[in-house]
Formats: C-alpha cells, sequence, structure tokens
C-alpha cells in the first residue's frame, strides 16, 4: 500500500480549513470574482463528482471485498459522503461539514 499522505485527524483538519476558506470566499464583495470562484469551484465538483459515482458503482459492481475496506475507511467515507454517494450518505460529519454541497446545488454543465 502506498504512503497515506494524512491521518483522519489531519484529514479532518483540511477539510475544516477548506470550509474557512470558502467562509472567505462568501465575504468577497466583487461580484464578478465571486461568480468567477463559485464556477470554479462548480466545476471542480462536476468532475470529481462523476469520476466517482462511476468509480464506486465499479467498485460495488466487481469488488465486494474493496467495497468493503473503503465502507470502513474513515477518510474515504467523509470524502464520498461529500459527494452524495448512495453508500455514504449518512455519513453525519461530512453533511455538517462547511464544503458540503448537495448534488442539487451543483449546476448542471
Amino acid at each position: 500500500m502506498s504512503k497515506i499522505y494524512y491521518n483522519d485527524k489531519e484529514f479532518e483538519n483540511l477539510l475544516h480549513s477548506l470550509g474557512n476558506l470558502i467562509e472567505q470566499i462568501e465575504k468577497i464583495d466583487d461580484p464578478s470574482t465571486k461568480e468567477m470562484i463559485y464556477n470554479i469551484l462548480q466545476h471542480f465538483d462536476a468532475v470529481h463528482r462523476e469520476a466517482l459515482h462511476r468509480l464506486w458503482k465499479h467498485i460495488s459492481n466487481n469488488h465486494s471485498d474493496l467495497r468493503e475496506l473503503a465502507l470502513k475507511d474513515y477518510t474515504i467515507k467523509h470524502l464520498m459522503a461529500l459527494y452524495d454517494l448512495e453508500a455514504f450518505v449518512g455519513i453525519q460529519s461530512a453533511k455538517d461539514s462547511r464544503v458540503f454541497i448537495s448534488e442539487d446545488q451543483v449546476t448542471k454543465l
């Protein structure tokens, strides 16, 4: 297995820092700058959401052992919950995160 870049606590801190940055974005006065940043975030979200949903579908359909490992991994569970993956939707701490954006909030591109 490759190196783990962030342990669970560090990942939680990273999400918290990201939430703080999003709060700072919300305070930007210039509407065009704010809109551009939100467009970037929406595109980033859409790209990752699509890939993660496809990946999870493949894992769920073809690799039950890997699926079970992912369901037990703190970081994977919380990341997947942020992208509304069905198996992870009940992860409350991810839903409470300031970085959580539900799928219906993502502009369809």
